[in-house]
């Protein structure tokens, strides 16, 4: 083998090395970067989770009974509209 060819291999595997690297530590980038959003995803689920309990908590029929009392609301029971409201409704909708 020639000097230059072997220069030329040296250089080619010396190249080849450097995007090894390169792709490896891209991987290993991405792989962190997954890792965050996944434990991101976590907590925001958690987050969630805990939101929906504390509404669940507001909604039930005693906590609503104590908000309607303490802030001198009229609890009334839906009733269907009226026939007169449907129309209207049907009229502006048009």
């Amino acid at each position: 083998m020639t000097v230059g060819r072997a220069v030329f291999l040296l250089g080619l595997f010396a190249g080849m090395s450097i995007c090894i690297i390169a792709l490896r530590s891209e991987q290993a980038r991405a792989a962190s970067h997954i890792g965050r959003m996944q434990s991101e995803l976590v907590e925001l689920r958690r987050s969630k989770w805990s939101m929906q309990v504390e509404l669940g908590r507001v909604r039930t029929p005693g906590q609503v009974r104590d908000r309607v009392a303490r802030w001198s609301l009229a609890l009334e029971a839906p009733a269907p509209p009226s026939e007169a409201a449907v129309r209207t409704e049907l009229v502006v909708a048009r």
